[in-house]
């Protein structure tokens, strides 16, 4: 057995060259993985000065594609790799591809298909908003308003002109169009539709403060996240100020931030338990800056979703009295609800599912990631009674399993418990992507799942990688970044027209101070695999 390593977490966003703490955070992850022998292919050497000639016969490829995984920055590292043609069918390059290894972000890429395969690429998110009873008479509703989450992940200023108030804007139309001036009765959050826990199966508990892990609810709005605006002090030593924008989102704050004299770096630590409300903020903020701005979790997203919602009818002239009151899938067992007398009042529709699996899968987004997968377990389990004990996520990686037995996988080759890939607890090989890849590739929804890639230099988590021919605009592949662990999935076409379907995957990299990083040596995999002249 290899040795186990314990190192943290590298958000993808730091790949990107995103600024800010978020972007730099690091997590904890263990890898514990089997030593498998790589295959006996001989191993050709790289000329010692200049690129290498492309290659043009199959024996050749593998073994230039043998050699660069040997010779990495990190000889400890086990790599896997799959490199099929989709012409023809036939394997040219495996290593190691019947391993499970830890996937990363390759993930959504299951979720994508899965949620494709079972609602389609029209699909659309319906947020239903009734009321009880009829139209009140003297434009007062005295009644409450019940808005049922159903998994919506567009309910946002990313979908809504960079406005998140337009993401309400039907409400506030339906309103006035019904003559409703003014609200006393409650509004009724409902995200009762899934049974999952705040943080998607495998989670750090410690990711809980940091945008790329927001807490998962049926009812999400502005990606579940709030934007803290540090104010420094007039000097040194004195307090920061917070503020929160757009509202206040229910924290508990603890404030132990300091102003630091004019010209030191900033420092910023945030600590937050998943479910509750005690934000803990530590570190400085040097005097005379700009004022700065991190995205963080909200603690309670349905409640989050009330007070939006409640700001954006404040602002278009209808103002709400009554609470906010948060209806989660414990109460719903208890007291399974009716609409019998109820009036649906309006419906958020969001845009359809081929617009949000692409925005997922190209921006690599973990809660759209993660509510996706639990739209495509709830869906067709509404038979299932109303005191089930089978959570949401059980539902969804059975619906999975049925997937993959259906489309041929070799048993056991996937191992997924979430839809995101933040989970170290997923596992996937490296023939089971280049399968999915193959599959969907003539799948009905070919056209959704190929526009949903991002694009070598161009867009997505791709956009400042493989910037040069000859894989420019040509690698179309998920990415998966944690500490210690990356990988890339997807579609190219070599120097000679030849399609190919391709993943790599790597566990327990370390870098040197000085040495190529994993997504280094997986670039250079990968241009060696574009150049070829193989038919």
């Amino acid at each position: 057995m290899m040795p186990i390593r314990v190192g943290k977490f590298v958000h993808g966003a730091l790949r990107l060259g995103a600024s800010g703490a978020f972007g730099k955070r690091l997590l904890v992850l263990a890898l514990g993985m089997a030593t498998v022998a790589a295959p006996s292919i001989p191993l050709a050497q790289t000329p010692a000065s200049g690129a290498p000639d492309a290659v043009s016969t199959l024996p050749a490829l593998r073994s230039r594609l043998q050699t660069a995984l040997s010779g990495t920055g990190s000889p400890s590292a086990l790599w896997g790799a799959q490199v099929t043609s989709l012409a023809t069918g036939e394997t040219w390059y495996a290593t190691n591809a019947g391993t499970r290894f830890i996937p990363a972000s390759t993930v959504k890429l299951f979720t994508a298909a899965l949620f494709l395969d079972r609602l389609g690429p029209g699909f659309t998110f319906r947020t239903p908003i009734r009321i009880r009873g009829g139209l009140p008479t003297d434009g007062i509703l005295k009644g409450p308003l019940w808005i049922e989450g159903t998994g919506d992940p567009t309910r946002s200023a990313r979908w809504n002109q960079g406005r998140w108030e337009l993401a309400f804007a039907p409400v506030a139309k339906a309103l006035g169009a019904a003559g409703i001036l003014r609200i006393e009765g409650d509004l009724i959050c409902d995200e009762g539709g899934f049974r999952t826990t705040p943080l998607g199966r495998g989670w750090d508990w410690d990711d809980a403060a940091y945008s790329f892990a927001p807490s998962v609810s049926a009812l999400s709005a502005e990606d579940n996240c709030v934007q803290l605006r540090f104010l420094p002090g007039p000097g040194a030593g004195s307090p920061v100020a917070i503020r929160m924008d757009p509202v206040s989102a229910g924290f508990r704050l603890e404030n132990q931030l300091a102003t630091s004299p004019s010209g030191d770096p900033r420092r910023l630590e945030l600590h937050r338990l998943p479910g509750h409300d005690r934000l803990v903020l530590r570190g400085s903020i040097p005097v005379g800056g700009n004022p700065t701005t991190e995205s963080t979790p909200v603690p309670d997203p349905a409640r989050w979703f009330g007070d939006l919602l409640r700001e954006a009818l404040r602002i278009r002239g209808i103002p709400v009295t009554g609470s906010v009151v948060v209806i989660d899938n414990d109460v719903r067992r208890r007291e399974p609800p009716s609409t019998n007398g109820w009036t649906e009042l309006v419906s958020l529709t969001s845009p359809p599912a081929l617009e949000i699996v692409r925005d997922m899968v190209k921006a690599s987004r973990n809660l759209p990631a993660q509510l996706l997968w639990l739209t495509a377990g709830a869906a067709g389990s509404e038979n299932a009674g109303p005191t089930t004990e089978t959570t949401t996520d059980e539902l969804s990686a059975a619906a999975l399993g049925v997937f993959l037995k259906d489309n041929g996988f070799v048993p056991n080759d996937v191992l997924i418990e979430e839809g995101s890939g933040l989970s170290r607890r997923n596992l996937a090989t490296p023939r089971s992507l280049v399968h999915l890849l193959r599959r969907m590739s003539e799948h009905r929804c070919r056209e959704a799942w190929d526009l949903s890639f991002p694009v070598g230099g161009m867009d997505g988590t791709l956009s400042r990688r493989f910037t040069r021919p000859p894989t420019l605009g040509n690698v179309r592949a998920k990415t998966g970044t944690l500490r210690y662990t990356g990988s890339l999935a997807g579609y190219l076409t070599n120097a000679v027209g030849t399609p190919l379907a391709f993943a790599i995957m790597a566990n327990g990299f370390e870098s040197t101070a000085d040495g190529p990083t994993v997504r280094d040596e997986i670039d250079r995999w990968i241009e060696i695999l574009a150049q070829s002249k193989t038919r």
